[in-house]
């Protein structure tokens, strides 16, 4: 789990040559999704500024780097229609309202955490309404990332996380049962 303040500015390498091809400047929220679908990526060329890369061309993001197989995965901005869409709804996840599905206000997201390889939003942090420490919502609670606010389920606020720490167990216990439990099957 990362940050997404962690990806900006993360130098983007090509495995095929292990150059630099260019750095994180920004993202594209799918709100429907629940995730980042692309990382807006500027280059030192001064012809050919700013790039996407579909996060399913991205190989993993680590804390040093963002790895591609190679330079071919970025595409115009201007020419990916999905990317265009995404640019014009401008879902943005860092400082939007979190109000329950009850109508009661809890505050500003802070960051927000993503899965390293699946780009999944995975929780938001909460900058509480009264002032207090800041929590993490996971992103099961949540019901859908609007343009100015995100309205999560009202059980969220029973089960807010204290720490990274915290969220990172659960979260760890989450993708085990999902492993384990594999697809349902119809019996007979």
């Amino acid at each position: 789990m990362k940050k997404s303040s962690t990806l900006i500015g993360l130098t983007v390498v090509s495995l095929a040559t292990a150059e630099k091809v260019g750095n994180v400047s920004s993202y594209l929220v799918n709100a429907e999704k629940g995730r980042v679908d692309y990382l807006v990526i500027e280059t030192d060329h001064e012809m050919m500024n700013s790039f996407v890369i579909s996060t399913k061309d991205v190989l993993r993001a680590g804390n040093n780097a963002v790895m591609v197989e190679n330079e071919d995965v970025m595409l115009d901005n201007r020419s990916v229609a999905d990317a265009i869409k995404l640019f014009q709804k401008n879902i943005q996840i860092k400082d939007t309202n979190i109000l329950t599905d009850k109508g009661n206000y809890l505050g500003r997201t802070g960051d927000f955490y993503i899965h390293e390889e699946r780009f999944d939003i995975t929780g938001l942090e909460l900058i509480p309404s009264d002032g207090g420490a800041s929590k993490i919502i996971p992103s099961k609670y949540v019901i859908i990332y609007g343009k100015n606010t995100i309205i999560v389920k009202d059980e969220a606020v029973h089960n807010l996380l204290n720490s990274e720490d915290e969220f990172e167990d659960e979260y760890q216990e989450v993708e085990q049962v999902s492993f384990f439990m594999g697809p349902m099957k119809k019996t007979a």
